[in-house]
């Protein structure tokens, strides 16, 4: 029975496939820190916090409007594959960028009559409201490209995803060295490259699914009520996600300094390198566990915790070396990342543990899961990093980030307990009903 499952698993392409996203996202994670040293290296303190929380309002705003859609997209592009529906691949992908296009501009607009606001509320000091609207641009390219790698995740298309994500990070690299070497280091200049840099993914990957792009535009409203039932709970699930993963950032600004927003964000980018490696396990896991009967998915969750724990193992080691890399790159300018970057690693433990199951959860349908774990997520992290940053500035952030993902752990082990449960009672009744 076992060996039919991992069969239809498929272990040996899922390896494969995991090693390709896991390789892809190390390449990117490292192109994209390598970006970020630099401007941290050749930007002032208070003027990489300027821009970091400019990048991180786009970025937040760009989430918030494309809330659950690419889960979506994910998962009924891999379901209207092993069905053979094509058509409704197309449907599916001309439809959401006709979405993404309406919500974007109309994104851009607010942030243009309310750059004023968004400058005095986020970041204070200086003027940046010019960075702020060219920023804004960035909704549309990011969006796209997050639609086109949705549609090319949920076709299993793995390598594809490895040269498109690669790709972005390298000429976003190149943009801002083009930007360094040519003494145009400037936060307009550099936001501008942030912009335009998703441009050629975006076209790799429009070329790569030509077989899917329709010949006229499609609006399919019957697509989108399909994959909303699905979403929603997704959607509420990405909200809070969201505003939870940029919270600490904001807080820094409001209750702290900006030398501690820069602190802390120097410490979340080095994070950002492991959480890679282990966000691609999740991006074939998903698909894949879907394809599996409910029943079958604890007989296969084991094997995937060999690796939960071979990543501990190596974010225990990290912990332990994470001090010398901020000081190989930066000396002494960000030793106060040091404890932040450590405590948020040992914060990382509790996530990875997390990934087979909420995976499981992901692969029932049961998303509604992700949403009551997100929202408990905020809540924890909204009391706790109120409390912890006036007192311990970027430190704070980082132990709110630990005592979030220890809690998460506990309440999705909890419902995935409970869901498969109810998912073995109700297929023995319709089984005994037969």
């Amino acid at each position: 029975m076992i060996r039919t499952i991992f069969n239809k698993l498929n272990l040996s392409i899922f390896f494969k496939n995991t090693s390709i996203v896991l390789f892809s996202n190390l390449i990117s994670r490292g192109l994209g820190l390598i970006t970020f040293i630099l401007l941290a290296k050749y930007l002032s303190v208070s003027t990489y916090s300027a821009l970091a929380l400019i990048l991180a309002l786009i970025i937040t705003l760009t989430d918030l409007i494309n809330s659950g859609l690419n889960a979506s997209v994910v998962r009924y592009t891999a379901i209207y594959k092993a069905h053979n529906q094509s058509d409704k691949i197309s449907k599916l992908l001309s439809t959401t960028l006709i979405n993404a296009i309406t919500i974007s501009c109309v994104i851009i607009l607010v942030v243009f009559f309310l750059k004023n606001e968004f400058n005095i509320f986020f970041i204070k000091d200086g003027n940046y409201q010019p960075e702020l609207f060219i920023a804004s641009f960035g909704i549309l390219t990011t969006f796209f490209l997050s639609i086109y790698a949705g549609i090319i995740q949920g076709l299993q298309s793995y390598f594809s995803l490895f040269v498109g994500s690669v790709l972005f990070s390298i000429i976003r690299l190149i943009l801002i060295l083009i930007l360094l070497f040519t003494d145009n280091f400037k936060v307009n200049h550099i936001v501008l490259m942030f912009v335009i840099a998703p441009i050629p993914s975006i076209l790799y990957y429009h070329l790569k699914l030509k077989l899917y792009v329709p010949n006229r535009i499609l609006y399919d409203r019957h697509i989108l009520k399909e994959t909303f039932t699905f979403g929603r709970w997704m959607i509420l699930w990405s909200i809070v996600t969201i505003i939870q993963s940029k919270l600490d950032l904001y807080l820094q600004g409001a209750l702290s300094t900006p030398e501690h927003v820069s602190y802390f964000d120097v410490a979340t980018k080095f994070v950002s390198v492991p959480l890679s490696a282990f966000i691609a396990l999740g991006t074939v896991l998903n698909p894949k566990l879907a394809s599996l009967n409910a029943l079958d998915i604890p007989k296969i969750l084991p094997k995937i915790m060999l690796i939960s724990l071979a990543m501990t193992i190596v974010l225990f080691i990290g912990c332990l070396i994470s001090p010398a890399f901020v000081s190989f790159f930066f000396e002494k300018k960000y030793i106060a990342s040091y404890t932040p970057l450590q405590i948020m690693l040992l914060g990382l433990i509790p996530y990875v543990w997390c990934l087979p199951y909420t995976s499981a959860l992901f692969a029932i349908g049961k998303s509604s899961a992700f949403f009551w774990t997100a929202l408990f997520g905020l809540a924890i992290n909204t009391v706790s990093s109120f409390y912890l940053i006036p007192k311990l500035g970027s430190t704070g952030s980082a132990i709110s980030y630990c005592i979030v993902n220890s809690l998460s752990f506990c309440l999705i082990y909890f419902l995935y307990r409970k869901h498969l449960k109810l998912c073995f009672a109700m297929q023995t009744g319709n089984s005994n009903k037969q």
